[in-house]
């Protein structure tokens, strides 16, 4: 009998394992992933916010309900992959990992529980 070989559909949806925020510099959107969405607690429509260590290239994401926070959105109804753009941000982020730009996409892993103060530790993969 022969061997077969199953085939799926993959629709490009971003889904890892680890808990991940992804970084597009192409339109400087950023993506948390389910595991992350999970980990967190955030949801649509929430705030988040985000401190930067320049000295030891970490970030930390806060949940922010302030009305100047990045509101996580999805993209339609079918989708559950939250994002927001912001340039000023990316730049936070090319600045503070030393990011060189030869690729067009950034992965950083986000922490499975925050800290004491709540935050959840950001570092480059």
């Amino acid at each position: 009998m022969e061997e077969l070989l199953y085939v799926r559909r993959t629709n490009g949806r971003f889904r890892r394992k680890s808990p991940t925020l992804k970084l597009e510099i192409n339109g400087n959107r950023f993506i948390l992933s389910e595991k992350a969405q999970e980990n967190t607690k955030l949801k649509n429509d929430d705030g988040v916010m985000f401190g930067f260590n320049y000295k030891q290239k970490k970030a930390y994401m806060f949940k922010d309900d302030e009305p100047d926070a990045f509101m996580l959105r999805t993209k339609s109804i079918n989708d559950n992959g939250l994002r927001f753009t912001s340039k000023d941000l990316a730049n936070h982020f090319i600045d503070c990992f030393n990011i060189d730009m030869d690729k067009s996409t950034y992965f950083f892993s986000v922490a499975d529980e925050p800290n004491e103060k709540g935050a959840f530790l950001i570092e480059l993969k």
